[in-house]
């Protein structure tokens, strides 16, 4: 993370809700200070001054008892070097982290919405969750709880794992020549070698098999090469952010695994934050 917490930070997340609360307590200055001008106050002042009171309330609950969840991206994706058969990756992933005074409880990171570059929505994932960092198919999912005054949780979107000869997309995918491909032998082990989101899919759920897809064929959560758009959410049990539109680069070049910082991509985030009009979704 790049800054500490501050009360600046849930000020400005709470920027509507900061002003609701100045212009009630000065009205409630201003009814005051008639009253002691007068030397008395009216029944009707009273009456305006319980109102104002009883307008704070909630205001003064959200602000002391919801999280302000906000997303951040990494600078630099850590590398993780494989100590057994399995490949080397870069992990790329986004801050969850809270502003609020109280803990975001039991808190997960969703994948609303996936685009390609020309804004076709990309069927094949639904709604799904993504995993927290240091959890896999292999560990049982548990949604996090994050604490208030700037903590924050490590949340993975997509991991690159090191291939050492991909081919350009227009080679190894042949359905942008206007050809079918279908999904089989050396093509679908090199798309699985390239990288994958983090998706966590419940058993006995599957991912459903497409064995011709131009972006994503396969039962696995793979994506061609090439500039994608996601659109994910937070929700925790007290509170939610407004979901963000990220871009994601997956780029296709030889990544030579005894000198992983010679990649291209490092020079540059291949996941960052983007607006919904880059998506071209009208």
């Amino acid at each position: 993370m790049k800054d500490n917490w501050s009360y600046q930070k849930l000020i400005k997340a709470r920027c509507l809700h900061a002003i609701m609360l100045l212009l009630i307590t000065l009205a409630a200055i201003c009814l005051v200070a008639k009253a002691v001008k007068t030397g008395s106050i009216e029944t009707s002042d009273f009456i305006s001054l319980a109102a104002l009171a009883i307008s704070l309330i909630p205001l003064i609950l959200q602000v002391l008892h919801q999280p302000v969840l906000r997303l951040e991206t990494e600078s630099v994706a850590p590398y993780s070097k494989s100590r057994d058969k399995t490949p080397s990756s870069w992990f790329h992933r986004l801050h969850v982290i809270n502003d609020g005074l109280v803990a975001a409880q039991n808190c997960v990171v969703k994948l609303i919405d996936i685009r390609s570059e020309d804004g076709k929505r990309i069927e094949k994932f639904d709604p799904v969750l993504f995993y927290w960092s240091h959890q896999n198919e292999n560990t049982d999912f548990k949604p996090v709880s994050i604490f208030g005054r700037g903590d924050y949780a490590i949340l993975d979107i997509y991991q690159e794992k090191v291939v050492k000869e991909v081919p350009p997309r227009d080679q190894f995918n042949p359905y942008f020549e206007g050809r079918s491909v279908h999904l089989e032998g050396s093509l679908k082990e090199l798309l699985e070698k390239v990288g994958s989101l983090r998706l966590y899919m419940p058993p006995p759920e599957v991912w459903p098999y497409a064995s011709e897809d131009r972006y994503s064929p396969g039962d696995k959560p793979i994506l061609f090469p090439g500039t994608y758009y996601l659109k994910i959410g937070i929700y925790s049990d007290n509170g939610y952010a407004k979901p963000t539109w990220y871009q994601l680069e997956i780029a296709s070049h030889p990544i030579d695994e005894a000198n992983p910082s010679e990649r291209p991509v490092t020079k540059s985030r291949i996941l960052k934050r983007t607006s919904q009009s880059k998506t071209t979704v009208n």
